[in-house]
């Protein structure tokens, strides 16, 4: 799709971004202008997304997942990139050369999604303690999610349970997905961090609220939206932490010496609401620990 009017980034995931340059003095056709690529949710679209952006030639790109540090990376652009919500471990995607010294145009914040990753299944577990078969989706077109699909497999062996892997490529394998994790007599779900379902979130769920299967989601919005509970890194502050990368670059820093930031904070946001339509009682301790309760 072509570039998105600014009202449509002010109300989606990248109004903390915009609304963090605003503090810091940029202003939409005042002294910046904004270029919004989307592939709504379509992995493969995003070589393409990425030759388009690139031609745009901006002073600096915002990068928000793994797939499009990637295609950035294969277009061979020398453009300065900040990425933030990254998963992955951008050493080994070859996007820079170390963490505290990248060495080249890319650097930004990345998250821990491994250890998030094996305390999400031991929430499960928590929040579920009758379970013992779950189901989780996992996306073949993003292989990046592959060591976090792998931690959630190796944290489940310890805790005596089943994973059953579902594949979810597009947003129309969502409902299929949902089925056959009851046909396999799933107990509770995982959903994944990946981009498909990301955007399809409201689809996942809406479906999982009525086949009254246990969800776990990866990002605060997800539980506000409705879905059962989240555990993952605080996505506002990630945005805001990059719309600060982009204005130093903006005033001469260099890519290269901005070292790669690790996200620390991790919010867990549970949903009482959704819990009692699927007939779910949270544990006391559960909630007690929770960052935000929606009730």
């Amino acid at each position: 799709m072509g570039a998105q009017p600014l009202p449509i980034v002010l109300t989606g995931n990248l109004a903390p971004f915009v609304d963090e340059l605003q503090k810091l003095g940029y202003f939409q056709n005042n002294n910046i202008i904004f270029d919004v690529l989307s592939s709504e949710g379509d992995v493969e679209r995003f070589p393409a997304l990425a030759a388009e952006l690139v031609a745009l030639n901006p002073q600096v790109i915002l990068a928000t997942n793994t797939p499009s540090i990637i295609a950035l990376k294969k277009t061979g652009t020398l453009i300065p990139i900040v990425f933030t919500m990254i998963g992955s471990d951008p050493v080994n995607l070859g996007v820079v050369d170390s963490i505290p010294r990248p060495g080249g145009n890319f650097t930004g914040i990345i998250n821990n999604n491994l250890e998030i990753a094996a305390k999400r299944m031991q929430m499960l577990k928590e929040l579920v303690p009758e379970a013992i078969r779950i189901a989780m989706f996992l996306n073949p077109l993003n292989p990046a999610s592959q060591p976090a699909v792998d931690e959630t497999i190796r944290q489940a062996g310890q805790l005596g349970l089943e994973i059953i892997p579902i594949e979810v490529k597009r947003a129309e394998d969502i409902a299929p997905a949902i089925d056959r994790a009851l046909q396999a007599q799933a107990q509770a779900l995982i959903k994944t961090d990946d981009l498909v379902t990301f955007v399809n979130r409201q689809t996942v769920i809406e479906l999982t609220r009525q086949k009254k299967l246990p969800t776990i989601y990866n990002y605060r919005i997800e539980a506000v939206e409705g879905g059962l509970i989240a555990l993952g890194v605080d996505a506002e502050a990630q945005y805001r932490r990059a719309a600060v990368y982009v204005d130093k670059i903006l005033r001469g820093t260099k890519p290269a010496d901005l070292p790669v930031e690790q996200a620390s904070r991790v919010l867990l946001v549970i949903n009482l609401k959704a819990a009692e339509a699927i007939g779910i009682q949270v544990p006391t301790m559960l909630v007690a620990r929770a960052d935000e309760v929606i009730d």
